[in-house]
């Protein structure tokens, strides 16, 4: 908010609807951890087995599993890929600086390498 002239309330209220509740952010929770191990499994498998097309393209799904799981841990929504560096350098995850996991994830999604992944 550039200007809120109700003693922040506005700004208040706009960030609370950047967050979501407990049982909203922790309902789906499982389900992203589960999605994101099998396509990790998928991919670590498929590179094994000599297979990059599928390989990749697991190893790329598993990232958005990734991501919606690690913003769903911090209680936010997950931004759309446009928004995505630009949330996290003005809103990094506890504990993570924004490039060291963007770099990351931009390999990971570009290569399907699995020394990434793991």
């Amino acid at each position: 908010m550039l200007v809120d002239r109700r003693d922040r309330e506005v700004t208040r209220i706009v960030a609370a609807m950047g967050r979501l509740g407990a049982e909203a952010a922790f309902r789906p929770t499982a389900a992203l951890l589960d999605a994101y191990a099998n396509s990790l499994y998928r991919s670590v498998k498929n590179h094994r087995d000599g297979n990059p097309l599928a390989d990749h393209l697991d190893a790329a799904a598993s990232v958005g599993f990734l991501l919606d799981l690690l913003f769903t841990l911090d209680r936010r929504p997950c931004p759309y890929n446009k928004y995505l560096a630009r949330e996290l350098d003005r809103f990094p995850l506890p504990g993570w600086e924004s490039a060291p996991p963007l770099n990351t994830v931009a390999r990971i999604a570009a290569t399907g390498e699995v020394a990434p992944q793991q």
